[in-house]
């Protein structure tokens, strides 16, 4: 795509160019495919152990650093795919059971393409192992591996303490297929819940429903979430080739520059847009304030910038109309744009 400029219906020339606005800011895409097809080679390497790795240490780090422990707790990973997290955890007696839900098993679904654990956790435990000296999981040992743009070298946990592993307690994880607007179903309290990819669940206020009903006072949910408003917001299938696209385009003009500039995938790239995020749209104002209405506070809130900030500030900074079109369409923050990921730790009152 040369560049090229989107006319909205106000008449404000964008910028149009994947090649600058876009691709520079994704991870590379399988040999020999384009940047939003579907990965062909899902053989596991090390980038995927090191990217679970990273978010297992950093949930560990995070509820050290508010002083958590969390040891006696009953834990509930939603949207667990193959359950390598909850799994991590009772290995390494960070916790007390665990439970993992999730729509689908690990490829019954499109969006499920990842690694089945059973032969592959093998695999993580050993590259955890090497990853730990003198019982202290060193982010150091790992880095090098992690290739996500978005989380590379910003979110630099501490190192934890890891006991001997500890097999025996992987027999009390279970697996449950339940989706997150259905985990009431479960009947049970959980000490804490957590949720990585809550950007893909629609209705946010009857999964918070949901939390209330599986949790009790002094629970905990974390969330490790991407805001839509954010550069990559709607992933790499999704994210228009103008910077912030999706934050300054209306619903309309939104499905119009699908058309004009990616009319050879438009179906599948508006299925993705509206089908596999979520919807409808909340900041994370408003979703702090979903929370607080179950009567659950804020208790943290860590935000990370992508590596490639400086860069994308500058293509912010030159579309002329770039405020007066995001107030327009949005009650998005600048903090929500410019972030990669953020932590949000709930306490239940």
């Amino acid at each position: 795509m040369k560049n090229k400029i989107f006319i909205t219906d106000q008449n404000i020339p964008l910028p149009v160019s994947e090649k600058k606005f876009l691709l520079p800011f994704l991870t590379k895409s399988s040999k020999g495919t384009k940047y939003y097809d579907t990965p062909r080679n899902l053989r596991v390497k090390k980038k995927y152990f090191a990217e679970k790795l990273l978010q297992f240490h950093q949930f560990v780090d995070i509820f050290n650093n508010v002083g958590i422990n969390l040891k006696n707790k009953n834990f509930l990973d939603v949207g667990t795919g193959n359950g390598i997290i909850p799994k991590a955890l009772l290995l390494t007696n960070k916790i007390n059971t665990a439970t993992g839900t999730d729509m689908y098993s690990p490829y019954e679904h499109g969006s499920a393409k990842i690694p089945i654990a059973d032969k592959n956790f093998v695999k993580f435990t050993k590259y955890l192992k090497k990853s730990i000296k003198k019982n202290k999981l060193l982010y150091k040992l790992y880095s090098k591996d992690i290739q996500e743009t978005a989380e590379k070298n910003i979110f630099k946990p501490e190192e934890i303490s890891v006991e001997k592993f500890n097999f025996k307690k992987l027999k009390s994880y279970q697996f449950l297929k339940i989706g997150a607007q259905k985990l009431k179903k479960i009947n049970k309290k959980f000490d804490i819940i957590y949720c990585k990819g809550l950007e893909h669940i629609h209705n946010w206020k009857l999964v918070l429903e949901n939390f209330n009903s599986i949790s009790k006072k002094n629970s905990y949910v974390y969330l490790k979430i991407r805001p839509f408003v954010s550069y990559l917001g709607p992933h790499r299938f999704a994210t228009t080739a103008i910077p912030w696209g999706h934050a300054l385009l209306t619903e309309k003009e939104y499905k119009r520059y699908v058309n004009e500039f990616h009319y050879e995938r438009r179906k599948q790239m508006l299925h993705d847009y509206y089908d596999t995020l979520s919807f409808p749209r909340y900041s994370t104002d408003e979703l702090i304030r979903l929370f607080e209405k179950k009567n659950f506070i804020l208790l943290c809130q860590k935000t990370e910038s992508p590596p490639y900030i400086e860069k994308i500030i500058k293509f912010k900074n030159k579309i002329k109309d770039f405020d007066f079109l995001l107030k327009k369409n949005n009650s998005a923050s600048n903090l929500d744009l410019t972030t990669s990921v953020q932590h949000l730790i709930f306490k239940k009152i």
